[in-house]
């Protein structure tokens, strides 16, 4: 998602080599931790990272053990 932006869970799959199934259940929680940011449109889900989350993570890892 980094690299490409948004994508639907098929496109994701496809990009990982695992089952659809699979990276459902992986956006799934990346969604619960609100890590990714979802669009509906129509059945398909379109997933984009949340950057001021990531930001957030990445501080605070920096920041314990820097």
């Amino acid at each position: 998602l980094h690299e490409h932006g948004e994508m639907f869970t098929g496109e994701v799959a496809e990009r990982l080599g695992v089952h659809a199934s699979t990276a459902s259940r992986h956006l799934a929680q990346l969604e619960s931790a609100q890590l990714v940011r979802v669009r509906r449109d129509g059945k398909q889900k379109f997933y984009t990272l949340d950057p001021d989350k990531i930001r957030a993570i990445a501080a605070f890892l920096q920041n314990k053990f820097m």
